[in-house]
């Protein structure tokens, strides 16, 4: 249960990223919020990370076309990680990672604020945009289901490897290999 919420506040807090701070594409005013965003692993829920978000969770997300996934890197090697876990967290742009996809579903973008309705509860967040990565900060008036953190999120800068599934349809039911470039700064 708490993984859950963990989760889903993570999601929220993501999607609140894209849509108050990701830049907007020149062509139809939409934010551009393709690529793979990760939480900066040295970030507390009340502590903004003292050296930018160079490293990150090795637990993210990945916007193509529309369609928000949850990612999990599966084969970092990293040793400097929070609590002295090796391989649960990445470092900006210096190797290749896999990961492994789970669509969570379509994503809209716009607007200055978010407002989230679960359980019968509408949220509302705040995006507070740092050098190098955003902060994600709850309104003052919590939904019950709403875990009281604040999010530091970065977009992930460097190339990730996918496990993806072709859907039944196509005539063709496996997993494939497929490489994802993720560029731009964190807004």
């Amino acid at each position: 249960m708490v993984r859950q919420h963990f989760f889903l506040g993570l999601l929220i807090a993501w999607i609140t990223l894209l849509h108050v701070a990701a830049p907007i594409h020149a062509q139809d005013n939409r934010p551009n919020t393709d690529g793979a965003w990760f939480l900066c692993e040295y970030a507390h829920s009340k502590i903004p990370p003292s050296a930018g978000c160079a490293v990150l969770d090795d637990d993210g997300f990945l916007v193509r076309e529309g369609v928000v996934y949850h990612i999990k890197v599966s084969n970092s090697r990293e040793i400097r990680c929070r609590g002295g876990r090796a391989g649960h967290c990445l470092r900006q742009g210096t190797h290749t990672y896999r990961a492994d996809p789970q669509s969570i579903g379509p994503i809209n973008a716009g607007g200055g604020k978010l407002f989230v309705r679960f359980l019968g509860c509408s949220q509302v967040y705040y995006v507070i945009a740092h050098e190098g990565f955003v902060e994600i900060k709850l309104d003052t008036e919590r939904c019950y289901w709403t875990p009281d953190k604040r999010y530091f999120l970065s977009r992930f800068n460097g190339r990730l490897e996918l496990s993806e599934w072709y859907p039944p349809g196509n005539g063709d039911h496996r997993w494939a290999e497929r490489a994802v470039e993720s560029r731009g700064n964190c807004l």
